[in-house]
């Protein structure tokens, strides 16, 4: 914002002690954001990023990554950048979808012999009966 008033960029620390009213700090972020064209996100919004992120999660190899890659998305398309909770509740979802889905894969393409296999080789033939029996605490 001070780049494009031809100004200083205001620290933090400026910002803060500037901004005693709550209402007059709201007012100028709304401003602020007016002036940058930069709107809230919607449910279409949330809609398209939601099969964006279900897209770019094929390639991602995290759910960090994931999520900056959100940030990136929204930043492009000059969105609010939601809060880090929603995003990751977001990130999740679509994760465990892709996560689903490459399980329906394995299991239609490698045959059940295959797999017992394999998990015997990664896990050892008796892991569940080392794993113990799981008690809920909650």
């Amino acid at each position: 914002m001070g780049e494009k008033l031809g100004l200083p960029t205001p620290t933090i620390a400026s910002l803060r002690t500037i901004y005693q009213r709550y209402p007059t700090l709201y007012e100028h972020q709304v401003g602020a954001c007016q002036y940058l064209g930069l709107t809230r996100i919607d449910d279409d919004h949330w809609r398209d990023l939601g099969a964006w992120m279900r897209q770019d999660a094929a390639e991602s190899l995290s759910l960090e990554e994931l999520i900056q890659h959100a940030h990136c998305w929204l930043y492009e398309r000059r969105i609010l950048i939601p809060s880090t909770r929603a995003l990751l509740s977001l990130a999740r979802s679509v994760w465990a979808g892709i996560e689903r889905d490459l399980l329906v894969t394995i299991e239609a393409v490698v045959p059940l012999a295959q797999r017992a296999a394999a998990e015997a080789a990664v896990f050892g033939d008796d892991w569940l009966r080392r794993r113990g029996p799981r008690i809920s605490r909650m």
